[in-house]
């Protein structure tokens, strides 16, 4: 399950005027304002109505955004500028309404902002600290650990040739910077965070577990 900022819709509408964005512009299944990736750290366990979810990793601009909204450069800006959104795995599968808030209920990793792991996957693809803190992370998903530890391995990146308007090779022109401190974040995030439904969504619905039935669509807004 995507989460994607509401806040960043301002900086798009900003960056490309010329584009009318539309919610959920970037596949999300859940948006919020009071929430980005400097905030969430991968492992947070967030308790939504009955159900409990967990952050399992950022995601990875892809190349449909280029083709969806005819910007070729789209994939890249999203992930240059740590605006990506993150993933969720289902914990406990239950209802969930727009009346429920999102509550953090545990935090055990505060060194591993979702930011944080964007740098280090993009930014400094080959940084030893940030290879060793992901791989020793059991809450984020097995592709991103195996990939850091094929770099830790290897010393060299995947091949990232992709489709066009996919995101460019990491690590590119930027400079790696091993003794980089690791920024902590506290236990909880901060409390102001709107979460509304739309789109159709009934006032309850069950969020299943397993399977690849879609989640409906998810946006916020402020009254």
């Amino acid at each position: 399950m995507h989460h994607y900022p509401a806040e960043h819709y301002r900086h798009w509408r900003k960056q490309h005027p010329q584009t009318r964005w539309r919610q959920p512009a970037f596949g999300e299944n859940l948006s919020t304002f009071g929430l980005n990736e400097h905030e969430v750290c991968v492992g947070d366990l967030f308790r939504w109505g009955e159900a409990l979810i967990e952050v399992s990793q950022p995601r990875s601009p892809s190349y449909r955004l280029a083709r969806r909204w005819n910007l070729p450069e789209l994939p890249f800006e999203v992930q240059e500028q740590d605006r990506c959104g993150w993933f969720y795995r289902v914990r406990r599968a239950g209802m969930v309404a727009a009346d429920a808030p999102l509550e953090l209920v545990q935090r055990h990793y505060p060194q591993l902002s979702v930011a944080s792991l964007l740098d280090w996957y993009f930014g400094h693809p080959l940084e030893r600290t940030g290879l060793r803190l992901m791989m020793a992370c059991d809450a984020l998903s097995l592709r991103w650990r195996k990939t850091a530890a094929q770099r830790l391995t290897s010393g060299v990146l995947e091949d990232w040739t992709g489709p066009p308007g996919g995101p460019r090779m990491p690590g590119t022109g930027r400079p790696a910077s091993l003794s980089r401190a690791v920024p902590q974040l506290p236990s909880r995030p901060p409390p102001d965070v709107v979460l509304v439904l739309w789109g159709g969504f009934s006032s309850r619905r069950r969020l299943p577990r397993r399977g690849r039935r879609r989640c409906h669509p998810v946006v916020t807004t402020r009254s």
